[in-house]
């Protein structure tokens, strides 16, 4: 430990420029710097800084050794926090991004046993669906269906969750039951769009045709009406009869259930684009060192978003006729 006490001088001696500066920082003699950074150098036999009455000077050696000893610094005192962390609790604020789509159908309902598990920790969950930059809006974790997670994030895959394509009842007792997806052009589709305006498409893969047979189709969904960014609106949309759309099946769940929703084309699986995306991602600023209590909820949404059940749907159950 007392190598490691005079390493930090040695890093507080080159930022300041000053054994003056360092001692005072360090709450210290100016000569006791001086003497720690005299045996140091003895030690490695080579010379650290350059004297002058003035100011202290980093040699190129010096700034060698200060990048190696800077990194070591920091991997220790990360290894004592997470000692002193085994010993404690997590606790605090985590402030977590989300949209619509993810969060209210998938992550809400989870979020009542991590809350058990973790009793000092609490949440602020913010529901929008323009991702944030993290760092700039000071957010700990972002939940949402497309890779983008900002050049400073790091971004990570959950899960591939099921979607399916809907109608009303209403909507398709008047229009008819498509069968392909190439039926769908003659149907009104509610499309989603971005706020850069890139054209919405849906991809539909025959379901068991094989790995690397797969028959896939590829359509651009056409309708009277197309809704920007609001996956709730365009859920309503779809119970109002104004068209067919893709969604995400754990959302529709329960209009499948009471009937105001159907499934369609039960052996296509639909996997989209933008708002349509199956995957599901979760981003955090780049840090070497992530706070216990945001750790802690990264570790249990990982393992949550696993479970079969939130993967597994039967899409012919609920198929219109």
């Amino acid at each position: 430990m007392e190598d490691m006490k005079n390493l930090g001088v040695f890093v507080h001696v080159a930022r300041s420029g000053s054994f003056t500066a360092a001692a005072a920082e360090l709450g210290v003699s100016t000569p006791a710097v001086s003497k720690v950074i005299s045996r140091l150098e003895h030690r490695l036999d080579t010379r650290l800084f350059t004297r002058s009455t003035r100011r202290v000077s980093i040699t190129a050696e010096g700034r060698l050794f200060l990048d190696k000893v800077t990194l070591a610094l920091a991997q220790v005192e990360e290894g004592i926090d997470l000692l002193r962390e085994a010993r404690h609790e997590p606790s605090g604020a985590v402030r977590l991004w989300t949209n619509a789509a993810i969060g209210k159908d998938h992550v809400l309902p989870m979020l009542s046993k991590f809350l058990d598990s973790y009793p000092k920790v609490t949440l602020d969950v913010r529901f929008d669906d323009h991702i944030p930059n993290l760092i700039a809006a000071e957010y700990d974790l972002a939940i949402h269906h497309t890779s983008i997670g900002g050049e400073n994030n790091v971004v990570k895959r959950l899960a591939e969750l099921p979607l399916v394509l809907v109608g009303s009842a209403t909507y398709l007792a008047r229009h008819g039951v498509p069968r392909s997806p190439e039926d769908l052009a003659a149907h009104q589709c509610v499309a989603t769009r971005s706020v850069a305006n890139y054209p919405t498409r849906w991809q539909f893969r025959r379901r068991g045709s094989g790995k690397g047979r797969s028959q896939c189709i590829v359509i651009e969904p056409k309708g009277r009406v197309a809704i920007s960014e609001q996956y709730d609106a365009v859920l309503n949309a779809a119970l109002c009869g104004l068209g067919l759309t893709v969604l995400f099946a754990h959302s529709v769940l329960r209009y499948l259930q009471s009937g105001e929703l159907k499934v369609l084309l039960p052996d296509w699986s639909p996997h989209g684009s933008a708002l349509e995306s199956n995957n599901v991602y979760l981003s955090f600023p780049h840090r070497k060192y992530l706070p216990f209590n945001v750790r802690v909820l990264v570790d249990f949404l990982t393992e949550r978003f696993k479970e079969p059940a939130r993967i597994e749907f039967d899409p012919r159950h609920w198929a219109a006729k």
